[in-house]
């Protein structure tokens, strides 16, 4: 398979290229070229047939995506949503004419994760203001770096060949080693997602025989070899299957079937699945009772599960989105940012977060409105104002201890 790549790299530099990519081509020892150890071609698709793969993928990128992205505007101290911002409908609501802000983030996490890299073309007016964030097709887009060491993206569709700069695109990728193109995660478990595979393949096998390793028939007489072949063939029409499973059948004239019984490795088959669920989980970042390991909770509460999943597998993703987002949207001067929200997900059970409430009401940093707003309740006039407790007092003044 090196021949290919060789190939492949000559035509593009044919063509006056000479970057990294695409990653599919370039991968190096993480080649796509090629089978595992355990002899499954791994993919983005063939990935996905793993139950434990497709959840991990689903659970990151539906997360990511039902968090709503908010423009904000630093004034001294406070930072306010900023929902007159051009940009705020952009990332709330419809980042392009084709796709809704869900399925935006929803499409950018899945290919970060399966492809490595998400690249997003940004549609300016002639004033320079963004009106559109489109992503580009998969496998249409090289990275080359300039002799200045900035990125160039060279975008290919059928007969059309652009160039844009670093300005014109948001770059999402996942772990990088070279800081210009990301790594997937299909590139880095390609083994053990391989072998999950495998496992899955000889799962089906087994059923597709009745869930039974086999058996071995014993005649009276030598057999001819036309008679061998057609006592297999009846026996596999009607006793192969998972839905022939169980089915009689009536020997006579000496006639004997004897089945041969589970290894210790077929024993153990069940438990190797397990492991695999707790293994692919870990390479995506998933606490494994999320995707449908149960086995191993270490929480005693949904809150804490939650937090544990929002804190060392969502969270570093957010920052990494918002980064490209604020370097790429915003000029370097601009008091406005962008920044998701995780409140929802960090969200505890009715009375701790009335509790909760209480206290922020009696402490002072919170007016009723806030927390009706919290709770997506309508505005009541009135409500907007902050309360203090008649016992407390500004420490040195004359209603305080000094």
């Amino acid at each position: 398979m090196k021949i290919v790549e060789k190939f492949a790299q000559y035509l593009l530099r044919k063509s006056g290229w000479s970057g990294f990519g695409p990653d599919r081509w370039f991968a190096g020892e993480h080649s796509w070229f090629g089978s595992t150890a355990s002899g499954a071609s791994v993919t983005p698709e063939t990935a996905l047939t793993v139950a434990t793969v497709a959840a991990c993928v689903r659970l990151l990128s539906t997360s990511v995506a039902s968090l709503p992205c908010y423009v904000y505007r630093k004034e001294g101290r406070a930072q306010l949503k900023d929902s007159s911002h051009p940009l705020s409908r952009i990332l709330l609501q419809q980042p392009n004419d084709s796709q809704t802000a869900f399925t935006f983030w929803q499409h950018i996490m899945a290919h970060c994760l399966l492809e490595g890299n998400l690249y997003a073309y940004i549609q300016r007016n002639p004033e320079g203001n963004v009106t559109g964030l489109w992503p580009l097709r998969r496998g249409t887009v090289v990275v080359e770096v300039t002799d200045r060491g900035e990125p160039q993206y060279h975008y290919v569709w059928s007969d059309q060949k652009q160039v844009y700069s670093a300005a014109e695109v948001l770059h999402f990728k996942n772990l990088s080693l070279n800081g210009f193109t990301g790594m997937s995660v299909l590139q880095m478990a390609r083994e053990g997602i391989g072998l999950a595979i495998a496992e899955g393949s000889h799962a089906s096998s087994l059923f597709r025989n009745g869930a039974r390793p086999g058996m071995v028939v014993k005649s009276p007489s030598y057999l001819t070899p036309d008679q061998r072949r057609n006592l297999l063939e009846t026996f596999e029409q009607r006793f192969a299957g998972a839905l022939n499973a169980g089915k009689s059948v009536v020997l006579e004239g000496g006639w004997d079937i004897q089945g041969v019984g589970f290894s210790s490795e077929d024993a153990q088959f069940l438990e190797s699945r397990e492991f695999a669920v707790r293994e692919v989980a870990r390479w995506f970042g998933v606490p494994a009772h999320l995707v449908g390991d149960t086995t191993r909770t270490s929480y005693n509460s949904s809150e804490m599960e939650m937090l544990n999943f929002l804190t060392h597998s969502l969270r570093p993703w957010l920052v990494n989105l918002e980064a490209e987002l604020n370097s790429k949207l915003f000029p370097a001067d601009s008091p406005n940012f962008a920044r998701f929200d995780s409140t929802p997900l960090a969200r505890t059970d009715m009375s701790s977060r009335y509790a909760a409430y209480s206290s922020a009401l009696t402490a002072g940093w919170m007016s009723v409105a806030d927390v009706r707003e919290a709770e997506s309740l309508p505005f009541i006039p009135g409500t907007d104002k902050l309360m203090a407790p008649v016992n407390m007092a500004e420490r040195g003044s004359n209603n305080g201890n000094a």
